[in-house]
């Protein structure tokens, strides 16, 4: 399916956002519906942040750990339900890419869902 201009620009908006690190918070806050859903594995865990205040705390922690790395969104596409966002992230931290795919609902120009699911870890020797 077509991925809407507009909701191809929230994504873009977002992943240029997150290379700000944390200087972009507030930005980030902007894009998400005050309702909204974020979905992220990061602590190992999956977790669920309902609203914008948990979001933005979420995102707060995120990005901080994102700082200094690059973020490339590597195809976006859609089904007949959501919208999907594959990316890359280079780190100084990682010895290899972590790749990942996002999946986002958005309605009326914001994020009202978003879920990110890691494929692929970076490579750490066990040394």
């Amino acid at each position: 399916m077509i991925v809407q201009p507009e909701k191809r620009q929230v994504i873009n908006e977002l992943f240029r956002i997150r290379q700000l690190g944390p200087a972009g918070e507030e930005a980030i806050a902007g894009l998400f519906d005050a309702n909204a859903i974020f979905i992220e594995p990061f602590l190992g865990v999956s977790r669920t942040h309902e609203g914008l205040d948990r979001i933005r705390d979420a995102f707060r922690e995120i990005l901080r750990a994102e700082e200094g790395a690059a973020l490339t969104v590597d195809q976006v596409n859609a089904d007949p339900f959501r919208l999907r966002a594959a990316w890359t992230c280079i780190s100084p931290e990682f010895p290899t890419p972590m790749r990942g795919v996002d999946w986002f609902l958005i309605r009326n120009g914001k994020i009202a869902e978003l879920e990110i699911t890691v494929t692929e870890m970076p490579e750490f020797d066990d040394a």
